[in-house]
């Protein structure tokens, strides 16, 4: 069923980018949900309105990472079947080498290679285009979360002013921030291994 450059391709680079998955899956995978389930309690115990922010954020973010991934994948499909189509082209060279020196074809082999070179540099770009976009996502979800919070904060803090017992302290701000930033520190990093999982 496989050809040998198949083979070689599922030897080398995918055998290599299901263990990097792999390790960071048991590294981050487990311990970054933890953190953001914890880190939201403790925003739900200062503040009830506050904690739904990331109820919102979190599901937005992921959708549009489920997204991405969703339109990235094929193209890593394709791409790895063109290793395959690499290793094949590269054997057939190293075995035939005598074949074609004997009909002069080095220049005919060496744009094929180029050609398949090309092709999977292109594929290659075009996927890293679209799993760049994570970046921006998760900036945008931070300095949104960031500047909502402070909003709201400030009127719960301002409205409290007459009853801090009932209300948001600027200590109670400190301390939302502190967990806003777990919360998406860890979003980022599950984000981070959804990347490596769609190539895996």
């Amino acid at each position: 069923r496989f050809s040998t450059g198949s083979l070689v391709t599922r030897l080398t680079t995918d055998v290599t980018n299901v263990q990097n998955a792999y390790q960071m899956l048991i590294r981050v995978a487990f311990r970054a949900p933890l953190m953001i389930i914890i880190a939201w309690i403790f925003t739900f115990n200062i503040s009830h309105s506050i904690s739904l922010i990331f109820l919102i954020v979190a599901p937005l973010l992921g959708g549009a990472l489920v997204a991405i991934g969703l339109g990235v994948h094929p193209i890593f499909v394709r791409i790895f079947h063109t290793y395959d189509r690499l290793n094949s082209d590269v054997e057939e060279n190293l075995l035939g080498v005598r074949v074609v020196k004997s009909f002069t074809r080095e220049k005919y082999e060496d744009r094929k290679f180029k050609s398949v070179s090309q092709r999977i540099y292109d594929s290659f770009v075009k996927a890293e285009l679209r799993l760049a976009w994570n970046g921006p996502l998760m900036q945008i979800a931070i300095y949104s979360t960031i500047l909502l919070l402070s909003w709201m904060a400030a009127h719960q803090i301002i409205a409290s002013g007459n009853n801090p017992a009932h209300g948001l302290t600027t200590g109670d701000l400190t301390a939302l921030f502190t967990y806003t930033l777990q919360i998406l520190m860890a979003l980022m990093m599950v984000s981070m291994i959804f990347i490596m999982v769609v190539i895996s």
